[in-house]
């Protein structure tokens, strides 16, 4: 049986920390391990009302 690839939601606030000082190597390790098929990741847009 093929493993199963675990998903992860991300919100955009986790992008950003790549290029953040106190969150990239953090977030530059998450990005790499998603590169390497570890993870797979979901942008979700949500729509605010006025």
């Amino acid at each position: 049986m093929k493993e199963k690839i675990p998903k992860i939601y991300l919100d955009t606030s986790v992008i950003g920390g790549y290029y953040d000082a106190d969150f990239e190597e953090d977030t530059q390790i998450l990005f790499e391990k998603i590169k390497l098929g570890q993870f797979q990741f979901e942008i979700r847009r949500l729509k605010l009302a006025k």
